[in-house]
């Protein structure tokens, strides 16, 4: 579950921001480091690495 929050009139950033959540979403990698997280900091990191490397 996400919480998007932004200027209510920005439509266009609002799906900006969801496409980039699909595609990372996509990846085996983020699914498999936010399932063996052990705390939210590993969490963070995974995310972070897969960001970068999209």
């Amino acid at each position: 579950m996400f919480l998007l929050a932004g200027p209510e009139r920005d439509d266009v950033a609002h799906l900006q921001t969801i496409a980039r959540l699909t595609r990372l979403l996509r990846d085996p990698r983020l699914l498999a480091g936010l399932t063996s997280a052990a705390d939210p900091k590993e969490i963070i990191e995974t995310i972070r690495t897969v960001e970068n490397e999209h």
